[in-house]
């Protein structure tokens, strides 16, 4: 796994490249590379951010020396940890003809091997893990030699891979609009927790936070994302189910999970006041439990929908007496007490509806 500076993607036969910038390897700033991503599906919204890709390569064209002694005998005019990438831009001369791609001419020293000789012929018999310049690699190739550890490779290869973690980067990192340069000694690396952090913004979420003797656990809204203090510390602030108005910084904080459907629904009406519980409350005990039910809810949450639901809620019940009377009338019978629940329930609320309707045009 190699951490990079994503820049974009391009697309790419049947996907999508990542275009990317190894980080900065002691004198040399990042050099820009073109990766197929296999998963590049899971993030179609991405933005120049860090990320760490688990990166593979197979093999072009490929010679094998046995030290470094031997490549620096073979006067490649490469150093032993060198890499061009071919794939990224073109040879002088050659601009037109040019059409990006996923290649890389390299040299690197083998770290590590892995051999499979019941392989089929037109099949790699060696993966290596490679050490090059800026990132480290898996590459498979062909090969009838020998190749151990310690061994140096050199030549070309097509390389490929999964985006396994997404981090933040700040954007003070990259240089004016006009400049595609990327200064990687400027950037300040944001953990995985203060990416959720920042595009929790605006959410309903689980929070855990750090509390003795136990971890704590909130449910709530988050308002505000904000850097704190002469160290810039990341902060969020939100309002949450029993304590109101709250900040956290980072290190309080454990993890953020996102809060969907029903679950997100309950948190938002508890928060705003905006619920359905004017609507219910003419209902008898026995219809709340039958629209809890026919909602899939808790019947203590079920007052706690918020109230652009309620309209959904009545054509639901609308929907049941439908296909009740629908479903008696083939039968010949009479409509069945579910049926008669719904339209009760649809009665009663279709009544208070109608009435805000006719107060809010006066």
């Amino acid at each position: 796994m190699s951490t990079f500076t994503f820049d974009r993607f391009i697309d790419y036969e049947d996907g999508k490249m990542a275009h990317v910038y190894t980080m900065e390897d002691d004198d040399i700033s990042g050099i820009p590379l073109n990766i197929h991503i296999d998963n590049a599906d899971q993030y179609p919204a991405l933005k120049r951010c860090l990320c760490e890709i688990d990166v593979y390569g197979i093999a072009v064209d490929i010679d094998v020396y046995v030290s470094s002694d031997e490549y620096e005998k073979a006067e490649t005019h490469f150093a032993e940890k060198s890499l061009i990438p071919s794939g990224t831009f073109p040879l002088p001369g050659k601009e037109d003809l040019f059409v990006p791609s996923a290649h890389i001419i390299f040299s690197g020293k083998v770290l590590a091997v892995h051999q499979n000789p019941d392989n089929d012929p037109d099949e790699p018999n060696y993966c290596l893990w490679i050490d090059t310049l800026g990132l480290c690699f898996a590459l498979y190739l062909r090969h009838e030699g020998l190749i151990e550890e310690g061994y140096v490779v050199s030549g070309s290869a097509w390389l490929f891979g999964d985006i396994t973690d997404v981090q933040e980067i700040d954007e003070s990192a990259f240089l004016s609009a006009s400049e595609e340069y990327i200064d990687p000694s400027r950037y300040r690396i944001a953990s995985r927790l203060e990416y959720k952090m920042r595009h929790s913004v605006g959410n309903y979420v689980l929070l855990t936070a750090r509390k003795n003797p136990t971890n704590a656990r909130y449910k709530g809204r988050i308002d505000e994302f904000f850097l704190s203090g002469e160290y810039q510390i990341p902060c969020v602030r939100g309002h949450f189910i029993r304590v109101g108005n709250k900040t956290f910084e980072e290190y309080d904080l454990i993890d953020i999970e996102p809060l969907v459907g029903r679950e997100e629904d309950i948190i938002r009406g508890k928060i705003t006041g905006e619920t359905i519980q004017d609507y219910i409350l003419p209902l008898t005990d026995e219809q709340l439990v039958f629209l809890a039910k026919e909602l899939d809810i808790d019947l203590e949450d079920l007052p706690f929908l918020p109230e652009d639901r309620i309209e959904y809620i009545n054509e639901m019940m609308s929907g049941i007496e439908t296909e009740e009377i629908e479903a008696a009338e083939i039968e010949c019978r009479e409509i069945s007490e579910r049926g008669r629940a719904a339209e009760e329930i649809k009665n009663i609320i279709g009544y208070k509806l109608t009435n805000d309707t006719v107060e809010g045009s006066q």
